[in-house]
């Protein structure tokens, strides 16, 4: 039985196995019996890396201690931590997986062997593109409007921001297909940088350029100075033209009724009249009598 001999352990390597043969030594009739395997643990946390990076392990034997560690990454070969180190994750994606355990000095295997499974490596920057109101040459404005693409095809694309001189940048902030920007001031060629970052943390930074030619004002037309007269010699004055007489309708006459005598002479001539004709009849009253 175990418990009554000690044990010694040598490492075979060979086709890819770790094997563990022990051999007697010497009787041991008081040594503890192990029967309970060693625990092994990872401390990966399960968040995206943009570089090429190790998983350790951690093995644990309260009794006859660790032996061994072992692992194979993605269905690789085996390795022993104690030969090759620790896990190295170098395949870029999501599901990346790590098979480990351990085993003690008394040949306890950790069994069922333990899988770590969505590793995550994400080492390609991602790409996008970036174009100033629709890729016109000029602008007489400041205020602009951006058109934006981004992607990435293994962790995906985080967050965005924005820079008019590539050194301060805006907030990171999602991305979107437009941007509503503002240039900096004064004419000339403006440039306006666009960086990308994906969940791995991986950068990538585009820009785009427009010249900035502010209107000009309208100008204030300056009057011109009047140009002195020239004398001119003199002239006869031109003959006045002799009108053209103008047929006026004839007037039609209008009888004038005729004076009237005054109111005196009336009476007087009535009064005249009068006496004659009294005179008169006493004429003739006279010649008929006998």
């Amino acid at each position: 039985m175990i418990s009554k001999y000690v044990y010694d352990y040598y490492d075979d390597f060979q086709l890819g196995k770790v094997n563990y043969t022990p051999f007697l030594t010497e009787p041991n009739p008081c040594a503890p019996q192990d029967r309970a395997p060693p625990n092994t643990t990872v401390d990966y946390d399960g968040k995206w890396r943009s570089v090429d990076f190790t998983i350790a392990l951690t093995a644990t034997d309260h009794e006859s201690g660790v032996a061994e560690t072992c692992y194979r990454v993605n269905n690789g070969s085996i390795k022993a931590v104690s030969v090759n180190g620790h896990p190295l994750i170098t395949t870029e994606g999501a599901n990346s997986t790590l098979e480990y355990w351990s085993v003690d000095n008394a040949g306890n295997e950790e069994l069922p062997h333990k899988i770590l499974t969505g590793i995550k490596l994400d080492k390609t920057a991602p790409t996008g593109s970036i174009i100033i109101n629709s890729g016109a040459a000029s602008t007489t404005s400041t205020s602009v409007t951006l058109t934006l693409t981004y992607s990435d095809a293994t962790s995906g694309v985080s967050q965005v921001r924005y820079s008019n001189d590539n050194s301060t940048w805006s907030a990171w902030e999602s991305p979107s297909t437009t941007k509503a920007w503002n240039l900096t001031a004064g004419d000339g060629t403006k440039t306006v940088y666009y960086q990308i970052k994906d969940n791995a943390g991986n950068t990538a930074t585009y820009s785009a350029s427009i010249n900035l030619q502010s209107p000009s004002p309208s100008p204030t037309p300056t009057p011109s100075p009047s140009p002195s007269p020239s004398p001119s010699p003199s002239s006869s004055p031109a003959p006045t033209p002799t009108p053209t007489p103008t047929h006026s309708p004839t007037p039609i006459a209008t009888p004038t009724p005729p004076p009237q005598a005054p109111v005196e002479t009336y009476l007087a001539i009535s009064t005249i009249a009068i006496i004659a004709v009294i005179i008169i009849i006493g004429v003739l009253r006279l010649r008929k009598r006998p």
